[in-house]
């Protein structure tokens, strides 16, 4: 019995899917379109960000997101849906993603966790036709999104992989993000995804797998 754990962002496709999916909002929907472009548009934008991640806070993301703020529930579950189904169209990481099917053939559990939003990685996962669990927005009682996160899964993913598993199952991991070694050292069988080969140093001293793409 396994339970397989996949993140989403650079392991089963080569995009930020925050970033990909608040594309998709700005260019379909007026009342936020200005706003995200003039964010995402701006490099500058993007290594301010980087450097206020490294400080502890995701500035960019928390800027990003309060870009949905008014946006009906039903509105960003199809929006994301549509985005979900452009993503697996394209392909995404064939490496990955075949790992992915083939535990799903086999009969394993398979779950997609992502510090991503929820409705993202919940379309995406349920195009994949497995389990996914994303980092919550905060929505009004009459169904309107507040343009925060409520439950981050950021630095949650192992803690909530442990309360997944089942009594008896294997817990087998996959990630290309340093964020998520402490995942990849909790369970049974850990792979890291290298882009491009690259990047196997930076894991010296962890007894993991890799992929490389």
């Amino acid at each position: 019995m396994v339970i397989a754990v996949f993140d989403l962002c650079d392991t089963l496709f080569a995009e930020n899917t925050t970033v990909g999916f608040l594309r998709k909002v700005a260019a379909e929907e007026g009342a936020t379109k200005r706003a995200l472009q003039r964010w995402l548009g701006n490099p500058l934008f993007f290594l301010v960000g980087a450097i206020a991640q490294r400080l502890g806070r995701d500035l960019a993301r928390e800027r990003l997101v309060a870009s949905l703020a008014g946006l009906s529930r039903d509105r960003i579950d199809e929006l994301a849906r549509r985005y979900a189904a452009s993503l697996v169209a394209s392909g995404g990481n064939q490496a990955v993603l075949g790992r992915l099917e083939a535990h799903r053939q086999a009969g394993d559990r398979v779950v997609i966790l992502s510090s991503s939003l929820a409705p993202v990685v919940e379309a995406i996962a349920a195009a994949l036709g497995v389990e996914g669990f994303g980092s919550t927005l905060g929505f009004t009682p009459d169904e309107r999104c507040t343009g925060r996160i409520t439950n981050d899964l950021t630095g949650a993913k192992p803690a909530l992989a442990r309360q997944l598993q089942r009594d008896g199952e294997r817990l087998v991991a996959y990630s290309d993000n340093r964020t998520d070694e402490a995942l990849l050292r909790a369970a049974d069988q850990g792979f890291v995804i290298l882009p491009a080969g690259r990047g196997r140093s930076r894991w010296a001293g962890n007894d993991v797998g890799y992929i490389e793409l």
